[in-house]
């Protein structure tokens, strides 16, 4: 399930499921009834702010967005806890945008779009990709 570079492609499983891993094998349901609020890493987060403010000092601008959760796993309340930490690293000249808003519902309600719920498909790839460029389109036409 590794390419050449290392990389782990998730879409494989879904061509092959065969190729899943017992933890993997999960019923859905029951990985969907597990509850447990958002987690962010201290350390990583420390370490990101550490990043974020060195980028800051030196007049760089962070462009960034919030990943896009399929429209059954986004549970808003979890979301806005970690959007809200995450955001206190950013100012008001970084250009962040949140793929989680009625505009991205198209996106989001497509299962074809995941392959598992959570990962991208290729086709969500593309989606998400199209759109990183023509925000950064309109970032420059704005800067």
């Amino acid at each position: 399930m590794y390419n050449d570079y290392g990389y782990y492609n998730f879409n494989m499983i879904k061509e092959n499921p065969s190729l899943m891993n017992e933890r993997e094998k999960i019923p859905p349901k029951i990985i969907d009834n597990i509850k447990q609020p958002e987690f962010i890493d201290e350390v990583a987060y420390d370490e990101l702010a550490y990043i974020i403010n060195l980028a800051h000092r030196k007049k760089v601008n962070i462009i960034g967005f919030y990943y896009p959760y399929y429209i059954e796993k986004y549970d808003q309340a979890r979301f806005k806890s970690y959007k809200d930490q995450i955001s206190k690293l950013f100012n008001k000249h970084d250009f962040i945008w949140d793929m989680n808003t009625d505009e991205y519902l198209p996106l989001r309600t497509n299962i074809a779009n995941y392959y598992d719920k959570a990962h991208l498909s290729y086709a969500g790839t593309h989606l998400v990709i199209q759109d990183i460029k023509d925000k950064l389109e309109l970032y420059q036409k704005e800067h």
